[in-house]
């Protein structure tokens, strides 16, 4: 099993768990009981998360003939799981336009080239102005697939002639969502946390619910979709792009050759702040384990608490006295504020921006609106005084202090493809470790949240697919689909006209 396929399925898996733990404090809300369940429902969760995504990754990526397209299966999956949780989400065209592209990679050869298509042009609805230019990327990236004529194929090119093949595979992704989710509660559902296997038991109506709306809004995304296609193919035309010939001979030949990429809008630097390894860590006795917390799916562990920390600072264990004055500042959501987490920051930042990108919190795991701040370490007596039972081994908060490493914010549907450079200092206190189990007590019960009254923490550019010209000496292979069948004869740098 590849390492791609195995990192998709812990992906996959932590979507799932999310949005089950979003349900679930939902439902708890209602009853006024969400401490408790924010406190302990998930606990264990590592134990059964990577085989949950597992199943049903491998479920819906065996739906393609190519092994490389695990990110078709992917975003296949998580825009499916996101409509199915929403109403709104259901009815917004482009989310139809995106899983339309994401099943395009069923159709043997030519899927890959018209997927390939279809997301170059939905630059088309972002940027109306820059239509020519999309026109070359489409053109640079059919040369590169080297199939057949370019001109031609994407003279005559109409996304409905899919139309069939896709409906059917959309089909076929519903019935093995239903039915993963079907078997992974009822197989697992003794290891499952109880809210994980909750969702997973309420998913299957959902999914039938959205399947009604696709003979409505299937056909409305290739309609979107082709009407794009003539949007720029009017404009090449216009615009002379294709060859011409006037007199005895061509006056515009275009030969670049591109490959499909995503850029985002906004550029950020590096600090240097990449994630530490386990070669950065020492650990110190009577301290939670910092690599404790592991992932581990086949042979690959994540360490993901550790990986978190940047490898430019030391890692350091830190003891917070009982009784200490203290400012440790948590960002958390208003509808959900999850009091209990792990990374702490030792100062509050100084706005929203601040927030996402010095202390690197990708677009999908929070959107802000409250926090709440640990004011002092309270000792055995404060706690005992509130009812709290507390070991005479207490002392304090045992934390490990440093800096946060940098990510790219590429995960799920939220994702921005922006760098979240980090650099900021933060404590990470386990929760879970026995240790700390009164000051979890004492913080869900007795720690206040505000409002941040923050507007600017949520970044509203995405990533977009756009075509990698090649460099004039660079050479690359022609391929018909890229996994499909390489065309070993065409390895010279740039196809010829002839």
């Amino acid at each position: 099993m590849s390492a791609e396929i195995k990192l998709t399925a812990l992906e996959v898996a932590d979507d799932i768990w999310e949005r089950a733990h979003r349900v679930g404090n939902q439902a708890v809300n209602q009853i006024g009981n969400g401490a408790q369940w924010i406190g302990g429902a998930l606990k264990g969760e590592f134990k059964t998360k990577p085989t949950v995504g597992q199943i049903v990754v491998d479920a819906v990526v065996s739906m393609f003939p190519v092994a490389g397209e695990i990110t078709a299966a992917r975003d296949a999956i998580a825009i499916s799981l996101r409509m199915a949780d929403s109403d709104k989400e259901a009815k917004d065209i482009w989310n139809w336009v995106a899983l339309v592209l994401c099943l395009m990679a069923v159709v043997p050869v030519l899927g890959g080239i018209v997927k390939g298509v279809g997301r170059l042009l939905l630059q088309a609805a972002y940027d109306s102005a820059k239509l020519s230019h999309i026109g070359e990327q489409i053109l640079a990236f059919l040369r590169k697939m080297g199939y057949g004529n370019t001109r031609v194929f994407f003279n005559t090119l109409d996304f409905t002639a899919y139309q069939a093949t896709v409906t059917s595979a959309y089909y076929v992704l519903m019935r093995r969502l239903r039915d993963t989710s079907i078997f992974t509660a009822r197989e697992l559902g003794a290891v499952l946390p109880a809210p994980v296997k909750s969702w997973l038991q309420a998913l299957p109506p959902k999914l039938d619910k959205l399947q009604l709306l696709a003979d409505k809004m299937i056909p409305q995304a290739f309609k979107e979709l082709n009407a794009l296609l003539n949007k720029v193919r009017s404009n090449l035309i216009e615009g002379n792009v294709f060859p011409i010939t006037v007199g005895a001979g061509p006056i515009k030949i275009r030969t670049t050759e591109a490959r499909i990429g995503e850029v985002s809008p906004i550029h950020i630097a590096s600090k240097g702040h990449t994630s530490a390894t386990r070669a950065h860590y020492k650990h110190k006795e009577g301290w939670p384990r910092l690599d404790g917390r592991k992932d581990k799916i086949g042979d690959l562990t994540i360490y993901p608490n550790l990986y978190a920390f940047s490898s430019k600072a030391s890692i350091e264990p830190v003891l917070l006295p009982a009784g200490k004055k203290v400012y440790l500042p948590r960002i958390v959501e208003t509808e959900e504020p999850r009091k209990i987490g792990g990374f702490w920051a030792d100062k509050m930042p100084v706005n929203g921006k601040a927030w996402r990108l010095d202390y690197a919190v990708k677009q999908g795991w929070s959107k802000n609106g409250a926090y709440l701040v640990l004011e002092h370490v309270p000792s055995a007596d404060d706690m005992r005084k509130l009812g709290i039972h507390v070991d005479d081994s207490w002392e304090g908060i045992r934390a490990w202090r440093g800096k946060v490493a940098e990510q790219i914010d590429s995960q799920g549907a939220k994702a921005t493809g922006i760098l979240l450079p980090g650099g900021e200092i933060q404590l990470y206190i386990d929760f879970h470790d026995a240790y700390h189990k009164p000051l979890r007590e004492y913080v869900e019960k007795h720690v206040p949240v505000k409002p941040t009254n923050w507007t600017d923490a949520n970044i509203t550019h995405h990533v977009r697919p756009t075509a990698v010209f090649l460099a004039p000496n660079e050479r690359s292979a022609k391929i018909v689909q890229e996994g499909y069948l390489l065309r070993g004869a065409a390895t010279a740098g740039r196809q010829t006209n002839n």
